[in-house]
């Protein structure tokens, strides 16, 4: 798995299985693994995206590439790809997720739920049906995609940022509970990034902050599962790490109106 005593390798498991694999982050994942060599399952709702990738990460790579065309919404979607799967998975990144703006009681019942399902339910279902097998034989990575939202509440985001936060915690806890089972549990935290995501939450990015590419927080992720030494989560920049510790300090009041404001500088 490219980590141990001694000088660390770089990343290279033999399958990874990826979620929301057809665009974004979890597209340009899916490319930085298979240029490694590692086999893939890649995981959407989109099965035209998904057979494109696949045909060119294999013509590309030389790699296998298994499709699993899956709506996380549904329940036991962990249970139901773990089955799915024609090879062992050395490695999973929990990326797929769904945003939404706006406040509460005018957010859409249904499209709540949704984001409930996807950004959490998927998330420890996903998580349960492949570390057992990885504990099993000692080896094995678990990356959950969090994001910097998830260190602070955030109005106008609320549900989501709570989602995120729940990512983070959960994962926090499982490295710890995984710390001498060969198993790693780690959550990248990324800011504002140029995907599909803002579109799909109807908004626009925030002025106000910087914007990373997929490419950015692939590299961030990809460092950090090449360091032997890995903590159990990572910012993809330092800006948005010392933005992070900067909110910390300040009193909540103040730190949750500075958080609305940046929040509601976004527009349709």
């Amino acid at each position: 798995m490219g980590w141990g005593t001694g000088r660390p390798l770089p990343f290279h498991p033999r399958t990874t299985l990826i979620t929301g694999a057809s665009s974004g982050i979890g597209r340009a994942a899916a490319t930085a693994l298979a240029a490694r060599g590692s086999n893939l399952v890649v995981v959407a709702r989109r099965r035209d995206r998904l057979e494109a990738l696949a045909q060119e990460l294999r013509s590309a790579y030389g790699v296998h590439v298994q499709v699993i065309p899956a709506d996380l919404r549904h329940p036991h979607v962990g249970v139901a790809l773990l089955a799915a799967c024609e090879n062992h998975v050395d490695a999973v990144i929990n990326n797929a997720g769904i945003g939404m703006f706006g406040r509460l009681d005018l957010q859409e019942p249904a499209l709540l739920e949704d984001l409930l399902n996807v950004n959490v339910r998927a998330v420890t279902s996903i998580t349960r049906a492949f570390i057992p097998a990885m504990r099993e034989r000692r080896e094995g990575t678990i990356v959950n995609i969090s994001s910097i939202v998830a260190h602070h509440a955030t109005p106008y985001w609320a549900t989501y940022a709570a989602s995120k936060a729940f990512v983070l915690e959960f994962t926090k806890a499982l490295w710890q509970e995984n710390l001498e089972t060969g198993v790693r549990c780690v959550a990248l935290c990324p800011g504002q990034t140029s995907t599909e995501f803002f579109t799909q939450a109807g908004r626009s990015p925030s002025r106000m902050l910087s914007m990373s590419t997929p490419q950015d927080v692939v590299d961030a992720m990809m460092a950090m599962l090449d360091s032997r030494n890995t903590r159990p989560q990572r910012f993809v920049d330092l800006r948005s790490r010392l933005t992070t510790i900067a909110l910390d300090w300040l009193p909540l009041p103040l730190r949750l109106r500075l958080i609305s404001g940046m929040a509601q500088h976004t527009h349709h």
